[in-house]
């Protein structure tokens, strides 16, 4: 699943050199507590998470499978709960906690287990959420999970749905299957040590935004999107919106971008920016400015439930900086910094088809979705491929943007995606997901990452359906 989070604000450069400090794994600290310093990665996101904006947690990630049964709605529940708690010996670390630059992890020993299953086991929207937790809708047999992005990516959640599925679709399910201490050898490490690579430098983790390119003098403007006015005074919603292509007409695009010498990927994310750049009636060559993100999962060292198949972070991020013209030019440029970054460090997932499949057991599949919860004006673009078909979603704060301006937005990205795949020549695809980040005109700083929500209160997070091929799971309360 390649994942890049793209920004359209250009911070100072600011460059450290990486320590050789070996990052230590986790240490038994009393009889049940464990601890480990935060990985240099999950300090990123965590300092991203509460500084922009400052005095709000933004950028959570809020994911959710809709499932159909024979199962009655009692039933389902006893079973997801029971799933739940057995999932948390093959994944520890969603029963983990952050304080301070540390990771905390408490064996839940005696009726410990039933109280922290009682506080992250729930039926009811859920406010901003320092812990993992688990929300059931009953009426609509879906579950949705909602945790801060410093706890995992959107790989190693579609890996913990694979997993909570086939454990819910387990005919024995009915009794929990380990016993406190066992999970421990599960801890997964962080991702310097799971990949073997250097320690993030603590100046970077708290000045993250100068990993980012430097504004060009020569650049006419930088790529962004106006806010509405007074947003600071319109209430804050979380709201989502998809596009999924039909079985067709993604085998076109997909031919489409072999034709034009390009992988999937950077195929649309050219027609993203371009379309944003027509929508904001932006002059040619303005400058993109991002980062790209993608799977470090196949450079994993050790065993996969402590590297590859953890449910941590686990990516590795690349600054690029890009001049928007016309399809071809800008393909060209974007195809040429995707090429550059899996020459030096990518593992791309593709196609997520084969890491959460159609149905497991009686339980069909009808719908996944994992999409960032922005407190601010980002808006992410999410082009996921699953059983054949090509989705975009798009998820943003309607406090800065009015849903139909979104959804003319995908529209027109989507038009592009179609239009240009009718053009010319041979070459390879790589199918997957990636979030498309845009930050307003109005902020100087960027972020990106699958991340979290805004105020304090509780907040909407609305699903619209685009068109006739879209399943719409209606209305659901993350925040």
């Amino acid at each position: 699943m390649l994942i890049c989070r793209i920004t359209f604000t250009a911070p100072t450069v600011r460059r450290s050199s990486y320590s050789t400090e070996i990052l230590k794994p986790w240490g038994r600290v009393s009889e049940k507590q464990y601890t480990r310093p935060l990985d240099g990665m999950e300090a990123v996101m965590r300092q991203i998470s509460i500084s922009h904006p400052p005095g709000r947690r933004t950028y959570d990630v809020a994911a959710a499978v809709k499932a159909q049964t024979r199962l009655t709605a009692d039933e389902l529940i006893k079973k997801g709960r029971l799933a739940w708690q057995n999932l948390r010996y093959k994944h520890p670390l969603m029963a983990s906690s952050t304080v301070d630059r540390n990771r905390i992890y408490n064996v839940p020993y005696g009726k410990e287990l039933e109280a922290w299953t009682q506080k992250t086991f729930k039926f009811m929207p859920l406010g901003t959420v320092e812990i993992p937790m688990l929300l059931h809708l009953k009426d609509r047999n879906e579950f949705m999970l909602k945790l801060a992005h410093c706890h995992s990516d959107a790989q190693g959640i579609t890996l913990w749905f694979h997993d909570f599925l086939n454990e819910l679709s387990c005919p024995n399910t009915d009794t929990v299957r380990w016993k406190p201490g066992e999970e421990v050898k599960n801890l997964p490490l962080g991702t310097c040590d799971a990949v073997d690579i250097p320690r993030l430098p603590q100046s970077w983790v708290e000045d993250h935004r100068g990993f980012f390119p430097k504004k060009q003098l020569k650049a006419p403007r930088t790529l962004g999107l106006v806010t509405e006015p007074e947003a600071s005074q319109r209430q804050s919603a979380y709201e989502f919106e998809r596009h999924r292509f039909s079985a067709r007409e993604t085998k076109t695009i997909i031919a489409g971008a072999r034709k034009l010498g390009l992988t999937l990927t950077p195929f649309s994310h050219t027609a993203i920016t371009l379309a944003a750049k027509k929508k904001e009636n932006l002059p040619d060559g303005v400058q993109h400015n991002t980062f790209l993100v993608s799977s470090l999962r196949g450079q994993c060292k050790g065993p996969p439930e402590l590297g590859s198949h953890a449910v941590g972070l686990r990516f590795g991020l690349w600054p690029i900086q890009v001049g928007i013209h016309e399809f071809s030019r800008t393909s060209k440029a974007l195809m040429k910094c995707y090429s550059s970054f899996k020459n030096n460090m990518t593992s791309n997932m593709g196609d997520c088809s084969p890491y959460i499949q159609a149905s497991y057991g009686e339980i069909e599949l009808d719908d996944y979705w994992a999409i960032n919860l922005p407190a601010n004006s980002s808006v992410f673009f999410i082009i996921e491929t699953r059983l054949g078909q090509l989705e975009m979603r798009a998820c943003y704060n309607s406090a800065f943007y009015d849903p139909p301006r979104i959804r003319s937005l995908i529209d027109s990205a989507c038009k592009i995606f179609l239009d240009a795949s009718t053009c010319l020549r041979n070459h390879a695809m790589d199918g997957g997901m990636k979030a498309i980040h845009f930050l307003s005109k109005s902020h100087d700083t960027c972020i990106g990452s699958q991340k979290t929500p805004s105020q304090n209160n509780d907040q909407n997070l609305h699903e619209v359906q685009t068109t006739p091929d879209t399943r719409s799971s209606g209305s659901a309360a993350a925040a």
